[in-house]
């Protein structure tokens, strides 16, 4: 919270004028300072004010917060355009030595040479060097595969999320860590049994698991590509799309001619999920498609007026990209009176009356896969149980699930049409209760669509609660 304070004050002095920071294309936004942990960096326009207010807001920090300032650990990088002169006035006025290398933020090095492999270099040296400091001979087999995934694995995490490595490096850092689990010290040979990419392989497959980091730095780039189709307010997402596509889309934008390497990189993940990202359209077909394409289609039921296309992960049954998926599942074994008794309670509860004013929908769906259709409906009551209206209806569908939403749907839609005002809605659908609930609860991605229909018919009522 203290270093939050450090970046308000550079803020409010920003934005008063009293500080410039830089800004690349016009339409990118300005940049002044970036915070992780206790890593700092201060992006400011060279010139003589600019830096001594900068010095006045570090001492003023300083004095409130009751700590000080290390300037041995400060470092000025300059662009190449920055006259000499301007330069040494600067470091006059925060009173720091001159460096040609300006160190490391967040692990990596602010300064990179032409060769990519000497750039990370430096990985390399950090992963053998994990695998170099564990006595070999007085570890197990076991212990060996925790180590790797543990430890040796998660060496190169950052840095494969940022740049796409060359194929070289992630060669040699696979050749260590197979070398350290057949066995090897430095000069002596051993065989390796089996090759590193079959170890590479899943555990589905009766294998190790170990990560190849080719393919592990690939999932990592299309990781931050997903963040960046769906993160696309956060800073560093508007920076890029101002320096590389302010008037394409992230799909069609091309590399260009002078694409820095984070840029080419976030591309190669880009084209990895172009592969199994699919989308719900709404201006028209995107591409042709075959007869037996055509149910599939169906199935998807098309976004209401006003709601946004919605990237989807096809792997995952919510459409959103995790790292794993945990699924669970609870068996209850109820004998058959205390089943019948359940079973009568909770047939009470459903049929229970609504309070006053109050209207109830109760409703139903049910989906044959053979046809791949959806029949469902509702039932409408007051207070006394009366009936009040009802209606059912067939259409295309992927899931049970789906044909419950659309109950409810048709339910609220003919409420609005009838001017009720208090409404409570019942499903037998516990998971689509708890997504109607919850914004924040994940359903599948083939419903969002219905999900947020029916979340705008809520604004119609006074009151409309789903149970």
């Amino acid at each position: 919270m203290v270093v939050d304070v450090l970046s308000y004050m550079v803020n409010h002095y920003a934005s008063e004028g009293w500080l410039e920071g830089i800004k690349l294309p016009c339409s990118c936004p300005v940049l002044t300072h970036s915070f992780l942990a206790d890593d700092a960096i201060f992006f400011l326009k060279a010139s003589k004010e600019n830096y001594a207010m900068m010095s006045s807001i570090v001492d003023l920090y300083g004095n409130a917060s009751g700590q000080r300032a290390n300037f041995d650990k400060f470092s000025v990088f300059f662009s190449i355009d920055t006259p000499s002169d301007l330069q040494e006035e600067i470091f006059s006025i925060l009173n720091i030595d001159k460096t040609d290398h300006p160190g490391k933020y967040l692990g990596l090095p602010l300064m990179w040479g032409r060769s990519k492999s000497e750039a990370l270099g430096f990985i390399k040296v950090k992963v053998a060097q994990r695998v170099q400091g564990w006595k070999q001979s007085l570890l197990s087999q076991v212990v060996r595969e925790v180590l790797i995934k543990a430890m040796a694995s998660a060496v190169p995490i950052y840095p494969m999320a940022c740049f796409k490595f060359p194929k070289v490096v992630c060669e040699e850092i696979n050749a260590t860590l197979a070398k350290f689990w057949w066995g090897k010290k430095k000069e002596e040979g051993r065989i390796h049994c089996v090759f590193w990419s079959k170890m590479t392989r899943s555990k589905k497959n009766s294998v190790m698991g170990f990560q190849d980091f080719g393919c592990f730095n690939l999932t990592m780039l299309a990781k931050q590509a997903w963040r960046l189709l769906h993160n696309s307010d956060d800073l560093w997402a508007r920076i890029l799309k101002a320096i590389y596509f302010p008037n394409y889309d992230f799909w069609e934008t091309g590399k260009g001619s002078r694409a820095s390497w984070a840029w080419s990189s976030i591309l190669e993940g880009r084209d990895l999920l172009k592969k199994r990202v699919l989308a719900n359209w709404v201006d028209g077909l995107k591409e042709l498609v075959f007869v037996e394409e055509v149910n599939a289609i169906l199935s998807v039921q098309t976004l209401a007026n006003g709601v946004n296309d919605k990237l989807v992960w096809s792997y995952s049954k919510n459409g959103l990209k995790t790292s794993a998926l945990i699924c669970s599942r609870v068996v209850l074994s109820l004998i058959d009176e205390a089943e019948a008794l359940v079973a009568g309670f909770c047939w009470q509860l459903w049929k229970a009356r609504p309070n006053g004013s109050c209207l109830k929908i109760n409703t139903n769906g049910a989906f044959w896969s053979d046809s791949g259709l959806a029949g469902f409906g509702y039932v409408a009551r007051d207070c006394n149980v009366d009936f009040i209206a009802g209606a059912c209806d067939v259409a295309h569908a992927s899931s049970t699930f789906m044909s419950e939403a659309l109950a409810i749907r048709k339910g609220l839609q003919d409420a609005v049409e009838m001017d009720w005002n208090i409404v409570q809605v019942e499903s037998d659908c516990k998971d689509l209760v708890s997504a109607l609930n919850s914004p924040t609860v994940c359903v599948n991605w083939k419903c969002h669509a219905i999900i947020q229909e029916v979340q705008k018919l809520k604004l119609n009522f006074d009151s409309c609660k789903f149970s």
